[in-house]
């Protein structure tokens, strides 16, 4: 007997998946919530049964929450795509909640609508990725600290005004970070606070310098070529290569590898300090 044809969808989430099951002409056959681990993988996985007879399973999120199940399910054989969110008219229509858009996963890979080639996410630009988002943490910090040892000074007395005025943001934190607290009680009071301000922007600085040092040696081992692009410093090219991901394959033409591209920074929206993206 011929087993019945059926499309998977997964609503994925920090701590549980929900499978959602449809059969050639969009009904619904099953829906399930599993947890987001091991065990959980392994029964979202059963639940699916025969990969041959699974004609595609829609994974939301294959590069935050369902990258996990997304691994799993090729592994065990099945033609993944990853699939948008449901639309604010669908989610009016239809209402909000994990079987819904588990629904609509599976029914965007029968439709063919919204969906692409997730990211493999086990080579070289996922070790590259991973310093490359826990850098953006610190760069904030740095850019907030900076901001407000910038504006404090303005009811400093004037020696203290004078002292750090015109100075570029890197000279300006490391004098204050080695500054000596002392006068009287408001101008001990500023220079500590903004003492503290430089310690802290300095200690953050290095932090992204080392991490930024560790993906120009993944970059110069993997796609040295993209550190030769004219102005392309070693976060631009991370990004080129993030972007692109371990399967650029995936990308299939010039339009889509434009659309891609249009996730970069705009070059107006860069600091001063930094390269405009190539």
């Amino acid at each position: 007997m011929e087993h019945p044809r059926i499309y998977a969808g997964v609503d994925t989430h920090s701590d549980t998946h929900t499978l959602a099951l449809i059969d050639e002409h969009g009904r619904p056959l099953a829906t399930q919530t599993f947890t987001a681990d091991p065990t959980g993988y392994e029964r979202l996985v059963a639940m699916i049964g025969d990969p041959d007879a699974c004609l595609g399973v829609g994974v939301e999120g294959t590069n935050s929450y369902g990258a996990a199940p997304a691994r799993r399910l090729v592994k065990a054989g099945y033609d993944v795509h990853e699939v948008l969110r449901p639309k604010r008219s669908v989610r009016r229509r239809d209402g909000k909640s994990d079987p819904i858009d588990a629904l609509a996963a599976a029914r965007s890979v029968l439709a063919g609508d919204g969906t692409s080639v997730p990211k493999s996410a086990d080579g070289w630009v996922e070790a590259l990725r991973a310093p490359d988002a826990e850098r953006a943490q610190p760069v904030t910090a740095t850019a907030a600290l900076s901001n407000s040892a910038k504006g404090l000074p303005a009811t400093a007395p004037e020696h203290i005004r004078e002292r750090y005025r015109g100075l570029r943001t890197p000279t300006r934190m490391r004098r204050l970070a080695a500054c000596r607290p002392s006068g009287n009680t408001v101008e001990q009071g500023m220079l500590a606070a903004l003492k503290a301000s430089g310690k802290a922007w300095k200690a953050l600085k290095e932090q992204a310098d080392l991490l930024e040092r560790s993906m120009r040696l993944i970059l110069e081992e993997h796609a040295r070529p993209l550190l030769d692009i004219y102005c392309a410093s070693t976060v631009t090219a991370a990004t080129l290569a993030i972007v692109a991901g371990d399967n650029p394959e995936r990308i299939h033409s010039e339009a889509a590898s434009d659309q891609t591209l249009r996730r970069l920074p705009h070059p107006r929206l860069q600091r001063q300090d930094q390269p405009a993206p190539a």
